[in-house]
C-alpha cells in the first residue's frame, strides 16, 4: 500500500501551496487579515485550480484521497481557506451526483471554472444530527416549488451564489423517502440571511437562513424528487473526511508554531524545549498527529477503493477531531500565558480546530456510526 502522492495529487498539492503563498503575501501587504470580508480572490484561485470541485472532475480517479491531501495542506495554512474548500467540495460532490437538469449542469460547470461559490443548509433549530426531524418544506406550485422554513448553520451562505437547501417534499411515510434537495440562488426573493458571530472564520460567514415563500423553478431540483437521502449521505461522508483532514493540518501547524517558540524561548539558562517534561509531551503530540494523518489517509484510500468507507471515515473524524483539539489545547499551555490571548497563533488554532468537534456530526454521532458497523459486520473490524 503506497500512500505517497501520485503525480496528479502532487500537482494539486503544488497548486494549493502556490495559491496559499500568494494569499499570505496579500495578507501581509494589507498588514492584517480582513477577518469579516469574504476572500474572493482566494476562492476564485482555488476554484480555477479545480480544488473546490474535486468530485466533479471525471478524470480524478481518487477524489477522496486528493481532497484529503489538499484539505490537510490548506488547513495547515489558513482556516478560512479550509472552510471554503470543504463546503464547496461537499456541495459539488452532491451536485455532481445529482445533476438532473441543464441548469444543474451549467451551475456545476461554472463551479468547476471557479465562478460559483456554494453553501449547504441542512441543520434547523429542531433538526441537527436527526435529519429526519426536518421541518422546512417545499410544496409543488405550478412549474416549481415554494420553500418555507428556517436553517440554523449555513456556512458560506452570506456570499454564496447558490445554497443547497434540504426540504420535505412529502409527509407521507418516513422523511428518508420524502426529502428533496434544491439549488436556491443566494439572492432569492424571500430569503433572509443573518450572520452568526463565530470565534473565528467570519470571512466565510455562517448564517441563519429564513425562507418565506421562496419560489424556485423545477429545474432547481437536484437529483430525484423525494430522493435526497442518498445525496445527503454522500455529503455527510465527504464532510466528515474533510473535517478529519483539516484537523490534521491545523494540529500540525500548531505543533510547528509551538516547537519553534519553545526552541527559541529560554528560561533558567536553557531553551524550554530542552526540559524533558516539555520535549516528552511534544514527542507524544507528534506521534499522535502522525496517527491522525495516517488514519485519515487510510480512510480516504478506503473510500476510493469502496472498502468499508463510512466506518473508517467515522473513525478518522472521531480520532482526528478529539485528539487534535486536545493536542492544540496542551500546546497552548506549553507556550504559557501568551496562548491565552486571541492574537496568538496557538489561540487561533484552538478556535479553528474547535469546530471539528461538531462539523460533520459530534463525536457521539461518529461513535454511533462506528458501533453500527461493528454490530453489522464484526469481521470487517478485525
Amino acid at each position: 500500500m503506497d500512500f505517497a502522492p501520485t503525480p496528479r495529487q502532487q500537482a494539486m498539492l503544488d497548486a494549493a501551496e502556490d495559491i496559499m503563498r500568494v494569499h499570505r503575501e496579500r495578507q501581509e501587504a494589507r498588514g492584517q487579515d480582513e477577518n469579516s470580508r469574504f476572500p474572493r480572490e482566494l476562492s476564485a484561485s482555488l476554484g480555477e485550480a479545480g480544488l473546490l470541485t474535486l468530485w466533479a472532475d471525471p478524470d480524478v480517479a481518487d477524489p477522496f484521497s486528493c481532497a484529503s491531501l489538499v484539505q490537510e495542506l490548506v488547513g495547515y495554512h489558513d482556516g478560512t481557506a479550509a472552510s471554503i474548500l470543504f463546503v464547496n467540495n461537499a456541495a459539488s460532490a452532491i451536485l455532481s451526483r445529482g445533476c438532473s437538469s441543464p441548469l444543474n449542469r451549467d451551475v456545476l460547470d461554472q463551479a468547476c471554472r471557479g465562478k460559483i461559490n456554494f453553501s449547504f443548509a441542512v441543520t434547523e433549530p429542531e433538526a441537527g444530527s436527526d435529519v429526519a426531524a426536518l421541518q422546512t418544506t417545499a410544496q409543488a406550485d405550478g412549474e416549481g416549488f415554494v420553500v418555507n422554513g428556517v436553517k440554523s448553520y449555513a456556512t458560506g451562505a452570506a456570499d454564496a451564489d447558490y445554497i443547497l437547501i434540504v426540504a420535505l417534499t412529502s409527509t407521507d411515510g418516513p422523511a428518508k423517502g420524502g426529502t428533496s434537495l434544491f439549488l436556491v440562488p443566494g439572492d432569492a426573493a424571500g430569503l433572509t440571511k443573518r450572520k452568526l458571530v463565530k470565534p473565528t472564520g467570519d470571512a466565510h460567514a455562517t448564517c441563519k437562513l429564513t425562507l418565506e415563500d421562496v419560489r424556485v423553478p423545477s429545474d432547481h431540483l437536484v437529483g430525484e424528487h423525494n430522493g435526497a437521502w442518498r445525496l445527503l449521505f454522500l455529503g455527510g461522508v465527504v464532510e466528515r473526511l474533510l473535517v478529519a483532514a483539516v484537523s490534521v493540518g491545523v494540529a500540525q501547524r500548531a505543533f510547528d508554531q509551538a516547537r519553534d517558540f519553545l526552541s527559541e524561548r529560554k528560561q533558567f539558562g536553557q531553551s524550554i524545549i530542552e526540559f524533558q517534561a516539555v520535549n516528552h509531551r511534544l514527542a507524544d503530540h507528534l506521534s499522535e498527529i502522525e496517527a491522525m494523518r495516517w488514519l485519515t489517509r487510510h480512510a480516504a484510500w478506503s473510500a476510493d477503493c469502496g472498502i468499508d468507507a463510512p466506518s473508517r471515515i467515522n473513525m478518522a473524524k472521531l480520532f482526528a477531531s478529539e485528539r487534535g483539539s486536545a493536542i492544540v489545547s496542551d500546546l497552548m499551555r506549553l507556550v504559557g500565558g501568551r496562548g491565552y490571548f486571541p492574537d496568538d497563533p496557538l489561540n487561533l488554532a484552538a478556535r479553528e480546530i474547535g469546530l471539528s468537534l461538531f462539523a460533520g456530526g459530534s463525536s457521539e454521532i461518529q461513535r454511533n456510526g462506528i458501533a453500527r458497523g461493528l454490530m453489522a459486520t464484526p469481521a470487517a473490524m478485525k
